[in-house]
């Protein structure tokens, strides 16, 4: 089980195996505030699996993809939004 900040930049190679897939669960949380969100995240579902009316934010979306580079596989970022918390 791994737990990231929602601003680190993570991820994995990906699976080129012909015999075995990857599992994922990825759950996002939101402020109960919240009055919108990037398309990326919709639909929004509460706890007990309803749908979170909340509008679209511009911006957001995934962090980056996986490029070739040089013959490598490699993470390009693709967000370009900036967040500022109340404390800063």
């Amino acid at each position: 089980m791994c737990f990231f900040n929602g601003s680190l930049a993570h991820g994995s190679f990906p699976n080129t195996s012909t015999d075995r897939f990857r599992r994922a669960l990825i759950g996002h949380y939101i402020q109960a505030e919240a009055e919108k969100v990037a398309v990326y995240y919709h639909p929004v579902l509460r706890m007990d699996g309803s749908t979170l009316k909340l509008a679209v934010s511009e911006g957001g979306g995934e962090c980056g993809v996986w490029v070739d580079e040089d013959g490598e596989p490699t993470i390009a970022m693709t967000g370009q939004q900036t967040v500022v918390r109340k404390h800063e």
